[in-house]
């Protein structure tokens, strides 16, 4: 794979649920936790072709793939990612949808999410 033609990006991986309380300790709610923002850069396909050349189907919908020959990259199934020239601790616009890990490779289907930086009370 041509360095040049490598993509920076950004992930965390899903972590669990943390319950969220108020002041005075009554339970409003949970909140998910991720990892901390880890890095790579790794070869990204363009948006979606055509379903005779997709690695994962087409039953799984997903938008880009990111193919890498690391294959100890710890990018899991729900981990959020940051591409495109996102950065963290702007909002993410893709999520993990499926992994796929060989010998050689691992390709990893992202599916694209709007998000905003926007809490609700």
């Amino acid at each position: 794979m041509l360095s040049r033609l490598m993509k920076q990006f950004y992930w965390q991986n899903f972590e669990g649920y943390k319950d969220k309380v108020n002041k005075n300790g009554y339970l409003t709610g949970t909140e998910i936790i991720y990892s901390e923002t880890l890095s790579a850069r790794a070869n990204v396909s363009a948006n979606k072709g055509s379903t005779d050349s997709e690695v994962f189907g087409n039953l799984l919908e997903y938008d880009r793939v990111i193919i890498t020959r690391d294959t100890e990259l710890n990018m899991s199934e729900n981990s959020i990612v940051w591409l495109d020239g996102a950065k963290p601790p702007d909002p993410h616009n893709y999520i993990v949808a499926r992994k796929a890990l060989s010998n050689n490779f691992a390709l990893f289907a992202l599916k694209r999410v709007e998000t905003s930086n926007e809490t609700t009370g």
